[in-house]
């Protein structure tokens, strides 16, 4: 069974694609592409056929063409779940550059729903991990990376305390009183980021 789950699902991008349908319902190609730094449409098209000849997933066409989890597809569930509490710690272990950086946002605005979220407010904050630095958008139904933006707030801190938080392990005032996690700037814009954060499976 290990064998025979391997070759439908050995491939990283069939997971990352099953984690979007997952955690955020029926997905468009434009938004798996948006949500998946590195992945192009060639792969995505080969990735998405494979995952519908195993029945995995299918294409809904109404209201607009989208790829959502079938009956079966849905047993990923608990492999995504494992494979996410077994990936928390590896932050703590490496230096986090900008790619890991975005796939742990990735993470996060797929499991926490943001459409489901109350967030009133458009907000820019500058935030730098070990090597990563990255300027991150929270707004209404969006948590995403942007370029060229002026930063409300800035916020600090490392791999560690990242992996911390967001596996629920302490909370950002805990680091923050620690000194592990520093904001400089729009306190209350970094604090929305802060509470997407906390892994909730």
């Amino acid at each position: 069974p290990v064998a025979m789950s391997l070759d439908a699902l050995g491939n990283r991008w069939y997971l990352l694609l099953m984690r979007d349908m997952l955690w955020a319902g029926p997905q468009t190609r434009q938004v798996l592409i948006e949500c998946n730094p590195g992945l192009s449409e060639h792969v995505l098209d080969e990735a998405t056929d494979l995952l519908v000849a195993h029945g995995l997933i299918h294409r809904l066409e109404e209201p607009k063409a989208r790829f959502a989890l079938t009956e079966r597809g849905e047993g990923i569930s608990q492999v995504i779940s494992a494979l996410f509490d077994f990936g928390l710690p590896l932050l703590s272990e490496v230096t986090v550059n900008d790619w890991m950086l975005k796939y742990a946002l990735s993470d996060t605005a797929r499991r926490r729903r943001l459409d489901l979220l109350e967030i009133e407010h458009r907000s820019i904050i500058h935030m730098t991990v070990d090597e990563a630095d990255l300027c991150v958008e929270v707004s209404p139904g969006m948590l995403r990376v942007v370029e060229g933006h002026q930063a409300d707030a800035t916020l600090t801190m490392s791999g560690a305390s990242l992996a911390a938080l967001m596996g629920a392990s302490t909370t950002a005032a805990e680091l923050h009183a620690a000194g592990r996690l520093h904001i400089v700037g729009d306190a209350d814009c970094v604090s929305v980021l802060l509470e997407l954060l906390p892994a909730t499976h």
